[in-house]
């Protein structure tokens, strides 16, 4: 696929109302890109920290107001079952 292709499917896939949901829990290495490039590809991002116990928070704090993204954030990690 050309460069040009690829823009133009990118520019389709904007202000479609996409909204992707990111889990988090302690991602201080890869959270702060997983958004960026989420951002890059749709409308809208709503990142949910489970109570990270490493620096994941205030990289997301960044990214959410850089963005004006929305970030949802937990006090205790939930644990999935």
């Amino acid at each position: 696929m050309s460069t040009v292709d690829q823009k133009r499917q990118k520019e389709t896939l904007r202000n479609r109302g996409i909204c992707v949901v990111i889990p988090t829990y302690n991602n201080v290495g890869t959270i702060g890109r997983v958004v960026e490039e989420t951002l890059a590809e749709c409308d809208d991002v709503i990142v949910v920290n489970d109570g990270s116990t490493d620096t994941t928070a205030s990289i997301l704090n960044a990214q959410c107001t850089m963005h004006n993204a929305q970030c949802t954030m937990h006090n205790s990690n939930t644990r999935k079952e």
